[in-house]
């Protein structure tokens, strides 16, 4: 059954009959066709005739490898996928689309991805001789802004005939879920069309057609673009035909994803232009790749063929095969350039990208042997290559005549580092920023680093968060010599019995950050933060594998957790359960589908509700109140003031366990009297700060949250977890850390008599190269103590004074620090900050800490903080 490329361009979009009654004929749900020969072609634009026997599981085993000539289909019954990692998607249940080359996962029924309320698409695909490491994002049909319900996942042809294996999803147009939980709107009205897709592999082939019928059953008529959803993921380069890099806005016909060793395209169908709807401006690694604008009268149906290609790594191989599959010719050839060093190393690793003029033609990576292939005519052309590091792009014009070509770029020389605790045999995983040339900042992992740097003199610090002072020193790095460093970090203040955590950051399981989760654990433990939360948005992601694959055992623990986001509140919640059968992996959705299809959003009180419910019995985190647009507090215009019975907004609710006081610092003034307006009312929230960071910036755990917690990190429990956050064991620093030397805890409810003086040791440390100035004692709400550093501080003590306070009342305390922000040997754009949790007072000797009611709030002598 031949049912690869046509070149004659009439077949382009085809048109089905005028009125389409059913998508099947027979009592089994079968084709019509069900006794066509495997080997008869078959018009690409017609279903795929049913292969007689074959159950709608297709092929009974999957797990056989296959020879030349074969091709199978059927459902995954056992754990093992063929995929790893944090981009792979396929599970059991889902159907092994395969042959000799290539396996490919389509998705069943149901998904766990967070952005769509179902399956029926293409998530991870890879060559049989290639990394099983899953890069892909996804691949699946697109309606004007939407995609696909899928109702339906069958296995029309399981490939046991010698013919092509095919897998048929069967759905209607929906939007997509993660647009509608988090803004509450669609982006287009539904269509109310049905859509019906086939994904079909032929023996020996790397490609993957995809058809798709396109059925106005109603009345009126439809007119949209209709083509698939590429998910590039953000592990791959994006490059599209005769545009490179950049997103698609205009027409073009293939496009193309490079990993190392791996490559994909999209491929227009033969005589078409696809235009492009790109994401890339969001962060998103999609591109909307519109194969037709699809018109139907109605009953009217309509067909729309392309391709999905699995490449051998290259660039030149989707090329090639965009071509073929077009019936298109294809100029040039295909040319190994050779890179090395002008001391004849091969350059490894290295991304070259290829532009003939203004006009990028080429992307690739160099692998082991200094090579890259490239698809090129005869003729000049200009190679810019990445650097080492600290250092810029190499430029280099080539002309191109004969087979291969080589090129030649500076020699680097290396810096070797080996990092050590001060009165200590530890080698402490630490942070690294190279200034000079173009910067560098990394992790030296276990305190060792061997990098590769463009020669030049430089200025190397390095560190380990604000419980260690920094290192500084200058190196010369020339050409082809090692330069060899030892440095040694001193602890600058102890934090015995805490353990610093950062509750709020992101890496590539959110659809806005980039960061890989390798990268973000080594961040966190080059920062010296103890516990780490993964929050990822919509998405539980599990960094424990990592843990130990870097041997960081004894030096962090890590949660998993999500970020339920909505575009009007942020909610974090930790631990959670991890289930990669669910959307999510497992978190709440903010967008399902009811029994009759629609569309249904969940606002914040409802996944709360669902929160408190889970077996994990997690934290609830309010995050950044007071942001302008997905801040709770700032959308139902809170009044700290007036408490929480003046709002009456269905997006509001105080069942949380925390609040982020610190998270966007212009924010924090704001955000400290809302807790104290929430404190005097009665609801008792733990205060913290996060770094809410995106990016690789060396800033997560800045600012952290000191967890009162006598035990190693990997001793930590869950219970340990959350009886620290709900019970107000916990202190908060921005290049600072703040306690009680008197012995007491934040948390504390101290019985005391009315008019009686209560003394609080209160400490504020910092490292040599921060510095806190200003330290406030807060009284329900009111500054009632403000001092500044004196002459009895020294380098790494700003604070240590003993203020003596009287109640009159049952009173929360809450001591609050800042100073300006660091520039020295680590530079920060955010400034010193640390407070306490409040310490109880209980003055009517009750037992129990009465709120003692809403008020006007005296904060002012906190404000040029803020200003």
């Amino acid at each position: 059954m031949a049912l690869g490329a046509c070149s004659d361009d009439s077949k382009k979009t085809k048109d089905a009959p005028d009125v389409i009654s059913d998508v099947t004929d027979d009592k089994d749900g079968k084709d019509a066709g069900d006794d066509a020969d495997a080997t008869e072609p078959l018009d690409p634009y017609e279903r795929t005739p049913a292969q007689p026997g074959v159950s709608e599981d297709g092929a009974a085993d999957v797990e056989a490898s296959l020879q030349a000539g074969e091709a199978r289909v059927g459902r995954i019954t056992g754990e093992q996928t063929d995929f790893t990692g944090v981009w792979a998607q396929c599970r059991a249940g889902d159907f092994k689309l395969y042959n000799s080359k290539i396996v490919v996962c389509v998705q069943a029924e149901t998904t766990n991805r967070f952005e769509f309320y179902t399956g029926g698409m293409i998530v991870d695909a890879r060559r049989v001789d290639g990394p099983r490491e899953d890069v892909l994002g996804q691949v699946l049909p697109l309606l004007a802004l939407g995609t696909t319900n899928t109702s339906k996942v069958e296995v029309v042809r399981d490939g046991s005939d010698g013919g092509a294996a095919v897998v048929r999803a069967t759905a209607t147009d929906v939007g997509i879920a993660h647009i509608y939980g988090l803004l509450g709107q669609h982006l287009g009205a539904s269509l109310k069309v049905n859509v019906v897709t086939e994904y079909r592999l032929e023996p020996d082939s790397d490609t993957v057609e995809i058809v798709s019928w396109y059925q106005h059953p109603g009345t009126g008529k439809r007119s949209f673009p209709a083509g698939d959803w590429f998910g590039y993921g953000d592990r791959a380069k994006l490059f599209v035909a005769e545009k490179g890099e950049e997103p698609p806005t205009g027409e073009f016909s293939w496009l193309a994803s490079l990993a190392p060793e791996r490559s994909y395209g999209w491929v227009a169908d033969a005589g078409t232009q696809a235009k492009g709807l790109a994401l890339g401006a969001v962060d998103i690694p999609w591109v909307g790749a519109h194969g037709t604008t699809m018109k139907l009268d109605p009953g009217q149906e309509k067909p729309l063929r392309r391709w999905f290609v699995v490449g051998d790594g290259t660039l030149a191989d989707i090329r090639e095969r965009a071509a073929e599959l077009r019936g298109e010719e294809i100029a040039g050839d295909r040319r190994t350039i050779h890179i090395e060093t002008e001391a004849g190393e091969p350059l490894v690793g290295h991304w070259v990208r290829v532009f003939e003029g203004e006009t990028p033609v080429g992307l690739g990576q160099t692998d082991a042997s200094g090579d890259v292939i490239f698809r090129l005519e005869d003729g000049d052309y200009n190679f810019k290559i990445d650097s080492f590091a600290a250092g810029t792009a190499f430029e280099r014009p080539l002309s191109i005549s004969g087979a291969d070509a080589s090129l030649t770029v500076e020699t680097p020389g290396s810096l070797r580092l080996d990092i050590s605790e001060a009165g200590s045999a530890k080698k402490p995983t630490s942070r690294v920023v190279i200034s000079g040339g173009s910067g560098w900042a990394g992790v030296a992992l276990h305190g060792e680093l061997d990098l590769q740097l463009a020669p030049g003199t430089y200025q190397v610090s390095v560190s380990r968060g604000p419980e260690f002072d920094a290192e500084s020193f200058s190196v010369e790095i020339v050409a082809g010599e090692e330069v060899q460093k030892s440095a040694e970090i001193s602890r600058a203040f102890d934090t015995d019995g805490w353990l610093s955590g950062d509750f709020h950051q992101h890496m590539e399981g959110s659809i806005d950050s980039t960061v890989r989760v390798d990268d973000r654990l080594l961040e966190n433990a080059s920062v010296g933060v103890e516990i780490v939360v993964s929050t990822d948005h919509e998405v539980i992601t599990d960094l424990a594998p990592l843990v130990s694959k870097y041997g960081l055992e004894d030096d962090l623990r890590t949660f998993k957790g999500v970020e339920a986001s909505p575009i009007d509140t942020h909610v974090c919640m930790y631990p959670m359960d991890q289930d990669v059968t669910q959307r999510g992996n497992g978190s709440i959705p903010l967008a399902e589908l009811d029994d009759e299809g629609n569309e249904v959003r969940r606002l914040i009180p409802g996944v709360v509700e669902i929160a408190r419910t889970l077996p994990s019995d997690p934290v609830l985190q309010l995050n950044h109140a007071r942001n302008s647009s997905s801040g709770m507090l700032n959308q139902v215009g809170f009044d700290p003031e007036l408490g929480p019975e003046a709002v009456d907004d269905a997006r509001f609710t105080t069942d949380f366990d925390v609040i982020e006081v610190v998270n966007r610092y212009d924010d924090t003034c704001q955000l400290l009297a809302d807790w104290s307006g929430l404190l005097n009312y009665g609801v008792r929230l733990t205060g913290v700060g996060n770094s809410d960071t995106h990016d690789l910036s060396g800033e997560s755990g800045l600012p952290r949250n000191f967890l009162r917690i006598e035990k190693e990190p990997k001793d930590v429990t869950r219970d340990d977890l959350r009886t620290a956050m709900r019970s107000g064991r916990v202190t908060v620093g921005s290049h600072a850390f703040i306690d009680f030397s008197d012995g007491k805890l934040p948390g504390d409810l101290l019985e005391v008599n009315a008019g009686e003086p209560v003394d609080f040791g209160v400490r504020v440390q910092t490292p040599a190269w921060a510095q806190s100035n200003h330290l406030f004692a807060i009284v329900n709400g009111e500054v009632v103590e403000v001092m500044q550093r004196g002459q009895g501080a020294t380098e790494h003590l700003d604070f240590a004074e003993t203020v003596s306070l009287t109640f009159s009342e049952d009173s929360w305390v809450v001591f609050f620090s800042y100073g300006g922000s660091p520039s020295g040997p680590v530079h920060s754009g955010k400034p010193v900050i640390a407070f306490t949790n409040p310490v109880f007072v209980d003055t009517d000797g009750n037992g129990v800490f009465d709120a003692p009611g809403l008020r006007a709030l005296e904060l002012s002598a906190i404000a040029p903080l803020c200003d």
